[in-house]
């Protein structure tokens, strides 16, 4: 589990062992588990667990299902106030549990000449994924499996990382 936030530097490169679609939704299939899981346990916007704080140039982050442990992470923010992002590679991603994956709604993520590609999966999310900014970006994944947790009778998320159901699908 990663708990700290990190800052973006050029060139920065975080990969999984492997390309290929994850969805830690569906559990003991053969194929469609997750080959590298990363827990994270952060905040978001300026708390997220990637922060650019300066212009930034070629960060890749490629083959990795990203979870949520409290329902309030965000994996990556870039301000416009810190600069922008040039030519970042996001690829075959998963994100269960999250409230924001990339910028806030008031607080975008600045980008320019980034590509997403590959097979992204965003499943139990909690609020908006998305809030982008920028110019000259191919955001054009093969495919995006897109699922929206719905609050239940009782108030809890059905697809919440801290629901027992799961709890159950995560744990070893």
């Amino acid at each position: 589990m990663f708990s700290l936030t990190r800052t973006t530097f050029s060139g920065l490169r975080i990969l999984g062992p492997d390309i290929g679609w994850q969805n830690p939704e569906i559990g003991g299939s053969n194929g469609a588990l997750p080959q590298c899981t990363v827990t994270l346990n952060c905040g978001n916007g300026a708390g997220s667990w990637l922060v650019g704080t300066a212009t930034t140039d070629d960060v890749t982050v490629a083959a990795i299902c990203f979870l949520s442990s409290n329902g309030v992470t965000q994996p990556y923010h870039h301000p416009c106030s810190a600069g922008t992002s040039y030519a970042t590679r996001l690829d075959t991603l998963s994100f269960f549990g999250f409230k924001h994956v990339l910028g806030l709604p008031g607080d975008p993520f600045s980008a320019t000449l980034n590509t997403w590609a590959g097979d992204w999966t965003l499943v139990g999310v909690q609020d908006t994924q998305f809030s982008l900014r920028g110019s000259d970006n191919w955001f054009a994944p093969s495919s995006m499996n897109y699922g929206w947790a719905e609050p239940t009778a009782a108030g809890t998320s059905c697809g919440s990382p801290t629901s027992p159901r799961a709890a159950s699908r995560t744990s070893s």
